[in-house]
């Protein structure tokens, strides 16, 4: 039992002490280096850095939920370990959208035994339009039953 709680009080720091940001990370994607820079969250502008660890033959940063549909926003051939490389990133998401997820993946140029040669992370900006309760009621409103010629009461099927 002590050790349950000594691996719960762990956990509970290495989440607490974690990087503090108004977007939130999905994945690690260590090797990729990547982090964010929100400059606005409605529409978003951000500015994604890419510091790699390792060398990638290439690497794309989009956003796959935009309004519109999927975009790219940057495209990168060899990625160097140590080199910085920056993207701007723009979009917005419809009002029922939590968040703008910004993902980034990346080609190792040398696989990592037994994984593939992909490396990926993701963030997502929270939608300071979004209204989980209105989502909610929106939902409820369209599952609510119909009323059917068989399912009204003393109706009687034939």
């Amino acid at each position: 039992m002590r050790l349950f709680t000594a691996l719960a009080l762990v956990t509970l720091a290495a989440c607490t002490l974690g990087p503090s940001s108004p977007a939130h990370e999905i994945d690690e994607g260590l090797e990729l280096g990547a982090t964010l820079a929100i400059q606005s969250a409605s529409p978003v502008l951000a500015t994604v850095t890419i510091v790699p660890t390792v060398a990638f033959k290439s690497a794309v940063v989009e956003t796959p939920n935009t309004t519109g549909g999927a975009q790219i926003a940057c495209r990168f051939g060899t990625l160097v370990p140590g080199q910085r490389y920056t993207c701007t990133v723009t979009g917005n998401v419809a009002d029922d959208d939590s968040g703008l997820v910004i993902a980034i993946s990346g080609v190792r140029s040398v696989a990592v035994p037994g994984h593939d040669d992909r490396a990926f992370k993701a963030f997502t900006i929270p939608n300071p339009k979004f209204d989980a309760a209105a989502v909610r009621a929106a939902k409820q409103a369209k599952m609510k039953p119909r009323t059917t010629l068989d399912s009204r009461e003393g109706a009687s099927v034939r």
